[in-house]
């Protein structure tokens, strides 16, 4: 598919039609061939290329600072960006005076090592990976996707790529001048003034598309240290993501998603498992962790490592233990913390370090605590913190911080909540995010927040939820999504985002779908996709994207799957 083609596509069809201006003032290049394909031997006096529309005239550049011949070098990969830092890493070519625009130059400094025309400079502030000089304003769209022009904010970007290199364009969105929000403010590396901030008029403003890097985010994103485990993960190391569930037959199967396709089920073996397994990425040993809880009352693990596969399971033992266990990554004392119910009433939590291997079991307490727990860290406290439903339907809360140890349990309250409550980190509002299910259909919701302590409990409505709600921060829309299962057996979802509030409860539709959904941000396919079983024992996905919206569901198949 062509570049233009896919850009027709992601537009819903509206077509981006070159307007042809008479420019006078300098002579544009022959071919529209990437910056890839140029020669690297040009000197560094090369002409700049035409000053695109609405720009004044102003002499060209005469900053001094040191640039190379491209290609430029491999700044690693693609990063997560803030908003704030792609701001400031566009005004690091700013605070040098600018630097002189040029095809066949590179620039480096703290940031990177980046092409000096005005992809090479996008590139730079939303921090591309690969070569410094491997994007131009033909391929941006491979790591962008086009936005409403009244959504634009700080470090997005403003796109023309018509196929005419005198008219092909792109600079970072800054702000609106105006109050009509006709008039912006961008930074821009420009063919004859090199690197401006500037105001643009109206006219040129409407000639470009807005479009958003796939990796942008309004705060800094949760790291993920801080998201707990669920049968779904995203595998870093292959770019995959792979869902586990247990069968009928007491055995736990593995099916993983890579460009696009899904492969068939791989049975994992095990023996009298029960519940759903629970999986994460162990950033410390390179390896993806299963847990799973055996019907002799111990949890046992299955770890896989590039080159090396699949490990044995391991028993990692316990007493009595129930449910799905939950695991989370503890970068303060750089372990892996799993933690299980038992038949007791009590939370168990076992750890791991590199070079000591596994803690023995060690005994939380709690009173009639029941489901799983769940578990994520708070990297505004540095604690962990573990959160369980108990039989008087209140949640109650432990934490644990590094020279402090654990604290007692504190009872959140609540009224007739049921099942296991679901935590998340929000990086926007810096709070934490406890959700729980109640006896009359409703999901609730508790936040935390630094110097305020614990809100009210909030009723976020639905209509007969059944089971956990599942609740997840999306970087792509910066919101918090929530995700529950209805007595109908369809899935139904509610976001949340800083300005706008709660949405309301959305059907995302499904068949006889059973338990807690599980779902999971797919940094690859920029989606969230979400997982829940089928009563014939198939798992079922659906997917979100950016300008696209929901998937039907697809079946994923297996054979009889129970959790």
């Amino acid at each position: 598919m062509s570049t233009s083609t896919r850009w027709h596509r992601r537009l819903g069809g509206i077509l981006l039609i070159p307007v042809l201006f008479l420019l006078g003032l300098a002579t544009a290049p022959a071919a529209a061939a990437s910056p890839l394909t140029r020669s690297a031997s040009a000197v560094p006096d090369d002409p700049p290329l035409p000053e695109y529309p609405g720009l004044t005239a102003s002499g060209l550049g005469t900053t001094a600072v040191s640039t190379t011949s491209i290609p430029c070098a491999d700044n690693g990969a693609d990063h997560v960006m803030t908003r704030a830092e792609a701001l400031t890493r566009a005004r690091s070519w700013l605070s040098v005076g600018g630097v002189p625009y040029s095809q066949e130059r590179c620039y480096k400094n703290q940031y990177g090592d980046y092409r000096t025309d005005c992809s090479g400079f996008i590139s730079m502030a939303w921090g591309l990976g690969g070569s410094g000089s491997a994007f131009w304003t033909g391929n941006l769209s491979t790591r962008s996707f086009p936005i409403p022009r009244g959504d634009l904010k700080p470090g997005d970007a403003l796109l023309r790529y018509t196929g005419d290199p005198s008219e092909n364009h792109v600079a970072l969105f800054v702000k609106w001048s105006d109050a009509a929000h006709t008039e912006p403010v961008v930074i821009e590396q420009s063919g004859s003034r090199d690197t401006v901030e500037r105001t643009w008029s109206a006219s040129n403003a409407a000639l470009y598309t807005p479009v958003r890097y796939d990796h942008i985010v309004d705060a800094a994103p949760q790291p993920e240290s801080a998201l707990s485990s669920q049968p779904v993960v995203h595998n870093p190391m292959g770019d995959t993501l792979e869902v586990y569930s247990v069968g009928a037959n007491g055995h736990v199967y593995e099916s993983w998603w890579r460009d696009g396709a899904w492969s068939s089920w791989h049975d994992l073996g095990g023996t009298g498992f029960t519940a759903s397994p629970a999986a994460i990425h162990n950033s410390i040993g390179g390896t993806l962790e299963v847990y799973a809880t055996g019907a002799d009352g111990h949890v046992y693990e299955k770890w896989w490592r590039s080159g090396a596969g699949w490990s044995a399971w391991a028993d990692l033992g316990g007493t009595n233990l129930t449910g799905t266990p939950a695991v989370v990554h503890n970068p303060v004392g750089d372990t892996l913390e799993l933690y299980a119910t038992g038949t007791d009433g009590h939370v168990y939590e076992k750890w791991w370090r590199s070079g000591s291997g596994w803690s023995a079991w060690a005994d939380l307490g709690g009173t009639n605590l029941t489901g799983t727990p769940a578990v994520v860290y708070n990297p505004i406290g540095n604690t962990v913190e573990v959160y369980a439903t108990s039989s008087n339907g209140h949640v109650h809360e432990k934490w644990w911080r590094s020279g402090a140890g654990w604290s007692a349990w504190a009872d959140l309250g609540g009224t007739n909540l049921t099942g296991s409550p679901a935590a998340v980190h929000n990086p926007i509002g810096d709070t934490l995010e406890l959700y729980a299910t109640g006896t009359d259909g409703h999901v609730y919701e508790k936040w935390w927040r630094d110097g305020s302590g614990w809100s009210s409990w909030h009723d976020l409505g639905g209509t007969n939820l059944t089971g956990s709600p599942r609740a997840v921060y999306n970087p792509i829309g910066n919101t918090v999504e929530v995700y529950a299962t209805g007595g109908t057996g369809h899935v139904h979802e509610k976001w949340w985002r800083d300005g706008v509030g709660w949405s309301s409860w959305s059907d995302l539709g499904g068949t006889g779908f059973t338990g807690t959904p599980s779902v999971v941000h797919n940094p690859i396919g920029k989606t969230v996709e979400v997982y829940t079983l089928g009563t014939n024992g198939h798992l079922n996905e659906t997917w979100w994207r950016a300008g696209t919206g929901w998937s039907a569901w697809t079946d994923l198949g297996g054979t009889d799957f129970t959790g």
